[in-house]
């Protein structure tokens, strides 16, 4: 586990996260003041099982490929950064994610089929988003909540 949430900490996430941190199984860096995009790398953490990297400045997309590989995933909170682009189809294959979510980016785009069939499964229980009908937010037929 790596709690370093509310710390102040500024600049990138250091790649080497996900090379070198392969057993981790809680990643938490939110509350901080981070920037730069969420590493592709974060791929090689098999064993992760929360990611919380919520209330940062992080830019750029989700690394749908990255995420969407690690299989053991049940919480993933990525809001309330300056993330851009549509939420990747690749979480559809997290078949344990429980919480997912996404507001306060500026996401935008159609929740792709995948993600929605989580939530017709009750697997995915919390399916977060910016989808209250705004132009330029996420049209979304499955969140369990719209901001």
């Amino acid at each position: 586990h790596l709690y370093l949430d509310h710390n102040l900490l500024s600049g990138t996430i250091p790649p080497e996260y996900g090379t070198y941190l392969t057993s981790l199984r809680d990643l938490f860096l939110y509350e901080n003041e981070l920037t730069g995009t969420i590493p592709s790398s974060f791929g090689g953490m098999e064993d992760l099982r929360r990611l919380r990297l919520y209330n940062n400045s992080l830019v750029g997309t989700i690394p749908g490929e990255a995420l969407g590989r690690l299989s053991n995933l049940v919480e993933v909170e990525i809001q309330g950064n300056k993330l851009i682009g549509e939420v990747p189809s690749e979480l559809g294959d997290l078949v344990n994610l429980l919480t997912l979510r996404v507001h306060d980016n500026d996401l935008t785009g159609v929740v792709p089929a995948e993600i929605c069939v989580l939530t017709e499964r009750y697997v995915l229980e919390e399916f977060v988003s910016d989808c209250d009908g705004n132009p330029g937010e996420l049209t979304c037929e499955c969140c369990t909540e719209c901001f």
